[in-house]
């Protein structure tokens, strides 16, 4: 018997709180706030807190500006399968890698789509950790990130087959290819410290001078099909190269 009076002390509860039925959306007491003092709270929170409160309404999600000073992107999901090459499109949004301020993007096990827009002109860091991304996308974000100076590329796919990472402004460089990868071109003008390891399908091996080079570690795996790395090259125009290890199967220079 005490049941229907405690349903309709809620129901009473829920009207006086919500309002009508069709005011559901201003209950957090935030959302009839002017857009200029939305903002200006935003601005006094750390990202953390504002991505909290952006989930209390629909309306913070037409705020432009609300996250336009996030320096720092972290996605990984490892319970999402890594996609087939191609990379599969939808797994990450559109607009990851579109906040100006950005300065530090790590992503691990998921996948860009084959097209999306990249502005991050203060990007620093980027960490790319089983991702599938496209070549196309690669010289996409290397392009639009002009002050790049950390690189990490470890078990990405999306190349068909081969790929070419090329960046004037990247000054350190973690490169590990793939398990299906034949072909690895870098190409780094400015690179001063330089890690690779390569997986036996690697056909072709491809490395462009640079002449900043300080410190060099080199994994060569032994390659199923006898092929001859030129490396040469790049060993001779480091004249500031202090530290090397080249390791692996035995290497032929030249």
């Amino acid at each position: 018997m005490g049941r229907p009076p405690q349903q309709r002390k809620r129901r009473r509860r829920r009207r006086a709180d919500g309002g009508s039925a069709g005011g559901g959306e201003d209950r957090d007491y935030l959302s009839g706030l002017p857009d200029d003092v939305l903002l200006s709270i935003f601005s006094r929170l750390s990202t953390r807190h504002a991505v909290t409160l952006s989930a209390i309404s629909r309306r913070f999600r037409c705020l432009p500006s609300q996250f336009g000073r996030i320096e720092s992107a972290a996605v990984s999901d490892p319970s999402l399968p890594l996609p087939s090459v191609p990379a599969r499109p939808g797994f990450l949004p559109n607009n990851v890698l579109s906040p100006r301020s950005l300065a530090v993007v790590s992503l691990d096990t998921c996948a860009l789509p084959r097209w999306c827009p990249a502005a991050c002109p203060q990007l620093r860091t980027l960490r790319l950790h089983h991702v599938a991304i496209p070549q196309r996308m690669i010289k996409v974000v290397l392009k639009a990130a002009p002050l790049l100076e950390n690189l990490e590329m470890v078990y990405c796919t999306g190349f068909a087959g081969s790929c070419r990472v090329e960046s004037s402004s990247v000054r350190n460089l973690l490169f590990k290819s793939a398990l299906e990868q034949r072909g690895v071109a870098l190409h780094m003008a400015g690179m001063r410290t330089f890690t690779l390891y390569t997986r036996p399908k690697v056909q072709a091996l491809r490395l462009e001078p640079s002449s900043e080079i300080r410190k060099a570690y080199l994994h060569i795996a032994r390659p199923r099909i006898k092929e001859r790395f030129r490396i040469r090259p790049f060993l001779d125009a480091g004249k500031g190269l202090t530290c090397l290890t080249l390791r692996g199967y035995a290497i032929k220079v030249e």
